[in-house]
């Protein structure tokens, strides 16, 4: 799922949301962001998301984030393609 407040991070080009697994906790939410050219470190998009939501809850926690660089356009597959 599209995550809006973090694809509103200036650092942040694309970003999805989705429930993993979890022993203590049933499941646990881990976001997946592709930043720009200089991405933000996992701490730093927690405080964003505590400042743009008020609040701690559902926010992301531990080494579950994955942060990578935007994939250049000629790795893309075209439509159709998989």
């Amino acid at each position: 799922m599209k995550d809006l407040h973090l694809l509103a991070h200036p650092g942040v080009h694309d970003a999805a949301v989705v429930a993993m697994p979890d022993a203590c906790l049933e499941e646990r939410t881990c976001a997946f962001v592709i930043a720009w050219e200089d991405p933000p470190t996992a701490a730093e998009l927690r405080r964003f998301l505590r400042v743009r939501r008020g609040t701690g809850f559902k926010i992301p926690t531990g080494p579950r984030w994955s942060i990578g660089s935007p994939t250049p356009a000629s790795a893309r597959l075209a439509p159709g393609h998989r």
